[in-house]
């Protein structure tokens, strides 16, 4: 009997005896291959905030991160359905100007993780940011939203020493609505 090149699964041939154990241990590798495969690009939720009330103004929205374990994680995505009128910024640990964005496209940049993140009115889009952790906690913390092509990063900050995200109006007439919501997932 012959082996397959990569897992040594079984490859009969007519003249060989078949047995029950040979299935058996094919079958175990496969699982376990499989198993792997999807713990390796499985999306794991993390965390989930939703605002109970409006944000307005000079408002802040604080999410408490400090459970999330960075070294475990290749990226942390983080999506936003935001409710409201206006755009929002986010920044860590409570510090409004601990970060800034750039537009790949526009010279504007904001003091926010991820540029100007939109609030829509009935059921809003998501947005999502993606923080490149590399499971390496001790990184600076570092941030791209695709929808918008910006990157971003928080030069002060690695990732171990997040303990909050915040969200707060680009301007005061904008505003997040309660029933807004932010998922953080991680990617192994």
């Amino acid at each position: 009997m012959t082996k397959t090149e990569y897992y040594s699964l079984n490859q009969w041939q007519a003249s060989d005896r078949v047995l029950m154990a040979d299935f058996n241990s094919d079958n175990a590798k496969l699982d376990a291959a499989l198993h792997a495969l999807a713990e390796k690009g499985a999306l794991t939720r993390l965390k989930t905030f939703t605002t109970e009330e409006k944000i307005a103004g000079s408002g802040v929205f604080t999410m408490d991160i400090s459970g999330i374990d960075w070294d475990a994680w290749q990226y942390v995505y983080v999506d936003l359905a935001l409710r409201g009128s206006g755009y929002m910024l986010l920044y860590p640990n409570g510090n409004a100007d601990g970060a800034s964005s750039r537009g790949y496209v526009t010279s504007s940049s904001y003091k926010s993780l991820a540029g100007m993140l939109p609030c829509g009115s009935g059921k809003p889009e998501i947005t999502r940011v993606e923080l490149q952790v590399f499971r390496n906690g001790a990184q600076t913390v570092h941030a791209v939203c695709p929808y918008q092509c910006i990157t971003g990063s928080a030069a002060n900050y690695t990732y171990s020493a997040l303990r909050t995200l915040h969200l707060t109006p680009y301007h005061e007439s904008y505003h997040m609505d309660a029933g807004s919501t932010i998922t953080f997932w991680g990617v192994r």
